[in-house]
């Protein structure tokens, strides 16, 4: 909702335009590769478990300045919180799910007082830009948070639900694969 939203975007959209991610894709191609050499040299596996989740927790990592190994607990804490997403649960359902996202939230809340605490030269990442505008006034506290936490949620799960989609679209119609390694340059 504008001014709010329009401010945040501003702030946020120079750093994540499609030339600014493609920074990311060296280390997660690599990723991609060690998770499917064991499931192609077994013929099987679990694409979900190894690619589908930590891989958009990864890329997010690296984009937001954390560590890589700060991606599955992110993962796990997301997926935690879906019974309150999708309204089909029971009381420990839901009891699991809030505590799923208050610990998102704690998570969250760490990262960011850790960045705040270090130099800005030591900063990286959509961390940097969150703390550098919470010190020029431009987002409070509270702001940057929300932020972190929206793309910690939504940016792991749906692009976790679209690469699962995507493979399992794939392995169902064998033409289309067959079309997509005659013709890579449609895949994007």
């Amino acid at each position: 909702d504008p001014p709010v939203h329009t401010r945040h975007r501003k702030l946020l959209q120079p750093h994540l335009t499609p030339g600014a991610v493609a920074r990311l894709e060296p280390p997660l191609r690599q990723f991609v590769d060690r998770q499917l050499s064991p499931m192609l040299a077994a013929g099987r596996g679990d694409i979900v478990a190894c690619l589908g989740d930590p891989l958009p927790a990864l890329g997010i990592c690296y984009l937001v300045g954390l560590p890589p190994e700060d991606a599955a607990p992110m993962v796990s804490r997301v997926a935690g919180m879906s019974p309150l997403l999708d309204g089909v649960t029971d009381i420990e359902g839901i009891s699991q799910a809030v505590t799923a996202t208050l610990e998102l939230y704690q998570f969250t809340e760490t990262r960011l007082h850790s960045a705040r605490n270090r130099p800005s030269a030591e900063r990286s990442g959509l961390l940097a830009v969150l703390v550098d505008a919470i010190e020029a006034a431009l987002l409070t506290v509270d702001e940057a948070r929300n932020i972190l936490l929206q793309i910690f949620s939504a940016g792991t799960e749906t692009t976790s639900s679209l690469i699962s989609n995507a493979i399992e679209i794939l392995a169902r119609r064998p033409e289309l694969q067959a079309q997509l390694r005659k013709h890579p340059e449609q895949i994007p």
